[in-house]
């Protein structure tokens, strides 16, 4: 994977596959050869003064660092400072140009996403191919846990991707972060927590354990959402992904997400301050 400043017209737009908080995705191809069909992140700049999103770096810097055929593949990161952004071309041909820094992620193009898979009435799963399905993304997040140290934090359908020959890509590491497993050994090693326990209460103790670093709890799309997550949990481990990943498993056998009546809960926090907001 490459990290440079280039030229992104050198890919010509298919078509827009997407969308999300940071940016669109667009189906693409090398100007130069039609055989090389890729996913063009353009990564959304709300404001140029205060540079590239630390979010989209964050990404990058994770998955340059991994390596397995089930994660998706970042082939190119390309910081363009351009007079016109790449899906100006066909829009606006005849706008004014004015020069601006665009950022865009290049990965490997993959045909399907689960979720949209699952939304199609000509579909049907098999009970074979849903374990098989479910065999790789298990193999993507022991990679991802035992070896890179990375906690996912936003496993659902839609990050699911499928290529026509079956094989499973995890993508979309926007929230990932990497942990130390030392910090967690409390957590894999429960007689240990003496020194992480309140004397009084005889209950685990954030204050007094050993364990340095917390993240937020409003990650994960709320219908896969772990139940620690969901009482504010900040101390959680990558089993918070296994637990979204059980829910892939239910979705796939009954056809829809399982816990759709948690969108109550969201309105209420959202009302309180809450919601689904990017943290550490």
């Amino acid at each position: 994977m490459t990290w440079k400043q280039s030229d992104i017209t050198k890919y010509k737009i298919l078509g827009k596959i997407g969308s999300g908080t940071y940016g669109n995705v667009y189906r693409a191809h090398l100007q130069q050869s039609e055989q090389t069909t890729v996913a063009v992140k353009e990564i959304k700049m709300e404001d140029e003064k205060e540079g590239f999103p630390v979010t989209a770096i964050r990404e990058i810097k994770i998955l340059t660092s991994l390596d397995h055929p089930n994660i998706v593949k970042l082939l190119e990161a390309i910081t363009n400072r351009h007079t016109e952004k790449f899906t100006e071309r066909k829009k606006h041909p005849t706008k004014k140009k004015g020069y601006s820094m665009n950022m865009y992620m290049v990965f490997e193009y993959v045909d399907h996403d689960l979720s949209g898979l699952l939304q199609n009435q000509t579909v049907y799963f098999r009970l074979h191919e849903i374990k098989h399905i479910l065999q790789q993304i298990v193999r993507g997040l022991n990679y991802l846990h035992n070896t890179a140290h990375i906690i996912h934090r936003d496993l659902k359908s839609s990050n699911i991707l499928i290529t026509n020959d079956g094989t499973v890509k995890i993508a979309d590491f926007g929230l990932a972060r990497q942990y130390v497993p030392s910090e967690y050994e409390w957590f894999y090693h429960p007689e240990r927590v003496h020194r992480s326990v309140d004397a009084a209460t005889a209950m685990y103790d954030p204050r007094v354990s050993h364990v340095k670093r917390n993240f937020t709890n409003r990650v994960v799309t709320l219908w896969y959402r772990a139940p620690e997550l969901l009482l504010g949990d900040v101390c959680y481990t990558c089993q918070v992904d296994m637990w979204s990943v059980g829910c892939v498993f239910a979705e796939m056998l009954v056809g829809k997400p399982i816990f759709q009546g948690f969108a109550l809960y969201s309105s209420k926090q959202k009302k309180k301050g809450g919601g689904e907001e990017e943290g550490g």
